[in-house]
């Protein structure tokens, strides 16, 4: 089993502006964090995302970009970008 498992339809929220509390997947690991961020301003895992039960749930809206299943993708760059909506 993997450490963390997506939902299977992930690459249908590229683009699509996501709520608090968005499923995003399943944590089989006591490893933390379970996914490594990295932002502009050093924000980190706790910002984006949080673990409930066992789901990785987002923390806050955000809307992610450039999302992609493959692992080989992944592996050499990243899972996804996150874009926010800019405070005014």
């Amino acid at each position: 089993m993997a450490a963390l498992n997506f939902r299977e339809d992930l690459d249908r929220l590229n683009f699509r502006e996501l709520a608090a509390g968005t499923r995003l997947g399943k944590v089989h690991t006591r490893t933390w964090p379970p996914l490594e961020i990295e932002s502009e301003q050093g924000c980190g895992f706790d910002t984006y995302f949080s673990v409930y039960s066992g789901q990785l749930l987002t923390r806050t809206h955000l809307m992610p970009s450039m999302l992609t299943l493959n692992h080989t993708n992944i592996r050499q760059d990243c899972l996804c970008y996150l874009m926010e909506r800019y405070q005014q």
